[in-house]
């Protein structure tokens, strides 16, 4: 790794890996997969992306397999199977990671992400909300919230969190005119107009608060 040695590195790494690494603590695992990607990418023929992952991906199983299992090695392991493009495993070790940590907000917004790209919507959501519920001033948060919501014609649940940007920041135009489409989605077309009419204030109002209003 010190001479940036990349051949020498991976017939290194192979060795262990043959080896079965049955007495390798999972912090030596972890030490070794950051060297390998450290040197790979110093070196001048870096091998493919593919290639990395797969090769790191080991070493990460390896790690998981101790016991007891550490929420950083279980993040790092499902952040390479989803890189892999394996969501499903890269899910199924995220639950894992939950499991030890269920008010861990990164990783409940890291499951409802892959939820979300499997087409699991309604889980996706229950994610979004305990994450919310956990930290409602996260940045993007009620905004990633309120689109699950809306992407599934719950307008009436997205409703709340809108009426909370706009108390917060009556100024906020993309509050408003979301407030006013998901009044009209429910059939509360007064309260609709209002929230127009708040836009059609502004010197900045959008052209769909013309159009709506």
């Amino acid at each position: 790794g010190d001479h940036d040695d990349l051949a020498h590195g991976v017939v290194q790494v192979e060795d262990i890996l043959k080896a079965g690494g049955r007495h390798v603590p999972a912090a030596t695992w972890l030490a070794l997969g950051k060297t390998y990607v450290e040197v790979a990418r110093s070196d001048i023929h870096t091998p493919t992306t593919e290639v990395m992952l797969h090769t790191v991906l080991t070493m990460y199983q390896q790690a998981a397999a101790k016991t007891p299992p550490e929420v950083g090695t279980l993040t790092l392991l499902a952040d390479t199977y989803r890189d892999l493009d394996q969501k499903e495993k890269a899910l199924e070790t995220l639950h894992q990671a939950e499991a030890l940590e269920p008010s861990n907000v990164e990783i409940l917004l890291h499951c409802g992400d892959l939820e979300m790209a499997m087409g699991q919507a309604a889980r996706a959501i229950q994610h979004y909300k305990t994450a919310y519920s956990l930290n409602p001033d996260q940045t993007g948060l009620r905004e990633t919230l309120i689109r699950s919501y809306v992407n599934l014609n719950q307008f009436a649940d997205a409703i709340p969190l809108y009426q909370q940007a706009v108390a917060e920041n009556p100024n906020d135009l993309d509050a408003l005119l979301g407030l006013g489409f998901t009044y009209e989605k429910v059939n509360q077309p007064a309260k609709a107009a209002e929230c127009f009419k708040q836009l059609f204030a502004s010197p900045n109002c959008p052209p769909e608060g013309y159009l709506q209003l």
